[in-house]
This record gives C-alpha cells, structure tokens and sequence, in this order.
C-alpha cells in the first residue's frame, strides 16, 4: 500500500445491483449526495454538490486517470492510464494504492458483490478484491479492447466496442462470454452505458443518448438529441439520485428528465468533463418500504409513504414527467404533495422500487393504495 500526492427475475433486481458501473440511482437515501466529474484535462475529480449542483472542489488528483467507479465503502476507485496501469481509491486527499503493473487498464467497474472488475486493452477482464487488489477470478477475454463496463439488472456485464459500434455482454455469474448485445443500427463510437429506473439500458452514443430494451436487445430509440436540445452530447451519462438523467457536456453538466429526456437545467459548470459519479452508491431498499398511498383532489396530489427506513431518509416520488422527494420521520412516515394537477391520469411511483407505484386515472377524489 502507498500513498501519492498527484493524482435493472430481471428487472426486479435492478435496485440490489444498482447499476453499479454506470453510476448514480437512487430513490431513497439518508444524508448527502456528492456528485463526482473527472476532468481528464487537467487529472483532477471535481466534487459537486449532487442536490444542488454547488461546486465543493478538486476531490482527487491522479496524473493519466481514466475511468473509475464508487465503492460499497463509499470511496472512489479510479484508473491510472499506462503500460503499467494502477488502480487507486480516494476519501479526498492523497490517493491510496490498490493494485498495480495492470498492462494498459482501459475500463473498470463495481461487481455486485462488490470488488472490482478491470478490463486491459487486450480484451482480458479480472475480478479483483476491492481491498487487497489480489485476483480473484478471470472472465472469458472480450474480442478487442473496449470501452466501458457495467453490471446490469439481470446480472449480466454489459460492455462498449467504440471502434465497431458493438455492446457485449457476459455471463455475470460465470464470467462466460455471451457475443453481442447489439451492433450497428445507429449506434456511433457508444461511449457509457447506464441503466435506467425503467431497467432499459441507455447508451451515449454520439451526440444521442440511446435506448434499448434490455430484455428483448430492440432499439427503443433515440432518448436524447444533443442537436435539438442544444448541446453537444458527450462520451459520459448517468443517471443521478432524482432518477433523472445527467449528460456531460462542456461546459457542463446537464440534467434531462429521466422519463421524457426532456431538458431540465444545466445542473452545474465544468469546462471538459469527463465520467460522472455519484455518491452515496446507487441502491434504495425498496423492501423497507410497506405502503404507498396517493390521492388527488382539487388539483392536490397527495402521496405518503410508510417504511421502516431510517429518519431522515429520502424517498423520491415520481408524478408522470414531475419528481419530488418524501423525507422520512422518525416513524417511518413520509408525505409529497404535487400541487396544480389538472384532471388526467397520474402515473405515480418510487422510481428504482419496480412495482411500487400507485396509478390515478383523475384528480377528483381519487385514492390508491400499493
């Protein structure tokens, strides 16, 4: 060890694994957020407030860094680019070393049990323990370097070939190699893979953001048109604690409803960003949640929630295209309420929580309960 000083059976588990490479997703937590921007520019990892967008800082330093991922210890875990690539983790400050002399390391992830997954340019893929660096297992060799890596809901690892426009996938338990997800059909150099709350796999792919459904592989089309929405969509998405998707995109980052793609906002400024990561990682104890109720009246849509979740706790609420947030009392109760609601039906749940969700067809008197 050392220290340096320069730098979605299948889409009900979406929640455990957490879409665990990509990046941020969850619907209910304690405490802050932070949300995490490498800039490979100039080797440093910005520290943003994931809430409010409030810039706190240079988090990291690491000279050639290249991708990275959150720890279950809530430390960040980033490549170091080279003919002896390194991995190091981060709480802020100097770095600490986890493993090194990885021939030309090019992407890295968090398994579900929570070690670490790194792929060499050459296709070879470990598993490693996240706290010695020792190797734990190998999985089947992808045929050319790629891209980046992510486990998705079904337990599968999913990974980018930007050179021939492909997506593998392997067999996350087995390690054995599964061919391709998908290829070609409008998809150009794909850059990050995100899974989102509805378990469709969203792919940067350039200047879109594409979707596909992850069971069936079919191409749902394209979620994001950086042209129309008056950006340039960059290499690096991830869907964010609010379930709405966040884009780099000089000089920023952007956030679009994570149900419509629709533009939100620039969540925050940052010239050149790269990946970006969220913390706490993405996961929501959707078990602890015990009931849902909604009502709607006189334009005020009511929900409340009853849980044995911790107090303080965040519970995200989604309205149709609206998202707002629940914070849970030291009964587990907690209450949103979405006002200026016009007389439509109201597709209302906990995004991350598959199956929680409490539909209402109008806004005169009626009630549901999960």
């Amino acid at each position: 060890m050392g220290g340096m000083s320069t730098t979605s059976m299948v889409r009900n588990v979406a929640v455990m694994l957490a879409l665990l490479g990509a990046g941020p997703l969850p619907a209910a937590l304690a405490g802050d957020v932070d949300m995490f921007v490498a800039r490979y520019r100039t080797d440093e990892v910005f520290r943003f407030d994931g809430r409010t967008g409030e810039r706190l800082g240079v988090f990291a330093a690491l000279e050639n860094i290249a991708t990275g991922c959150v720890g279950p210890d809530g430390l960040l875990y980033f490549i170091q680019y080279g003919r002896n690539s390194r991995i190091w983790k981060f709480d802020g400050g100097e770095g600490v070393l986890v493993r090194e002399a990885l021939l030309y390391a090019t992407a890295l992830c968090l398994t579900p049990d929570g070690n670490l997954l790194v792929c060499h340019d050459s296709g070879t893929i470990i598993k490693l323990d996240r706290n010695t660096g020792r190797g734990i297992d190998t999985f089947e060799p992808a045929p050319r370097a790629i891209g980046n890596l992510t486990f998705g809901p079904d337990g599968k690892l999913y990974a980018t070939d930007p050179l021939y426009d492909r997506i593998f996938h392997w067999d996350g338990h087995t390690g054995a190699f599964l061919g391709e997800f998908t290829r070609g059909g409008g998809l150009d150099a794909p850059g990050t893979l995100a899974f989102g709350p509805d378990g469709h796999l969203y792919v940067a792919s350039a200047n879109r953001v594409l979707r596909y459904d992850s069971l069936t592989k079919q191409l749902l089309g394209v979620f994001i048109d950086g042209r129309r929405a008056g950006i340039n969509v960059g290499p690096s998405i991830a869907f964010g604690p609010d379930a709405n998707l966040y884009v780099a995109s000089t000089p920023g980052v952007w956030r679009f409803n994570g149900a419509s793609g629709q533009l939100i906002d620039r969540f925050t400024h940052l010239k050149y960003p790269g990946q970006i990561l969220f913390r706490p990682p993405d996961g929501v104890e959707c078990d602890r949640i015990k009931r849902f109720r909604t009502r709607c009246k006189n334009g005020l849509l009511t929900c409340i929630i009853r849980s044995d979740l911790p107090e303080g706790t965040r519970v995200h609420v989604r309205n149709n295209d609206e998202t707002s947030f629940a914070r849970v009392d030291a009964r587990g109760r907690g209450k949103v309420r979405f006002e200026n609601q016009t007389n439509e039906p109201h597709n209302v749940s906990i995004p991350w929580c598959r199956g929680i969700a409490c539909p209402l067809l109008r806004c005169e008197g009626d009630k549901c309960r999960d």
